[in-house]
């Protein structure tokens, strides 16, 4: 299961990007053009590249790229519900959700975890 990033902050950095590199190319400054380009790709790349890929019996970590950072071997089940994140067993990180998070994918997250924890019992 994917957790990707909220669309409404990807497409602020893709707008702001865009504009950034418009505005470079108006004023002829090839810098503010790069940064503006480098904004825009960052935010394509929120758009479609997870933060978090969840699977039964481990969560990885993933950078903008989609190389995994780091792997957490947490069972499903393991996992507790606050509101609409989701916290691994006590004492340990990462914590997964929050405004970054879109929305469905932390629905779909929940449900999961409850069917599991649900089997287990």
């Amino acid at each position: 299961m994917r957790i990707r990033y909220a669309i409404p902050f990807a497409l602020l950095l893709l707008g702001l990007g865009l504009a950034m590199f418009v505005m470079g190319v108006l004023i002829a400054k090839p810098m503010t053009m790069g940064l503006g380009a480098l904004n825009g790709f960052v935010g394509v790349l929120m758009l479609v590249q997870p933060t978090f890929v969840v699977h039964p019996d481990k969560v990885d970590a993933r950078n903008l790229i989609g190389m995994t950072m780091k792997s957490y071997p947490f069972a499903l089940a393991s996992l507790r519900v606050e509101g609409k994140r989701v916290l691994p067993p006590e004492g340990k990180k990462p914590t997964i959700g929050g405004f970054w998070a879109r929305g469905s994918d932390m629905d779909a997250l929940i449900a999961a975890i409850e069917d599991a924890k649900r089997a287990r019992a």
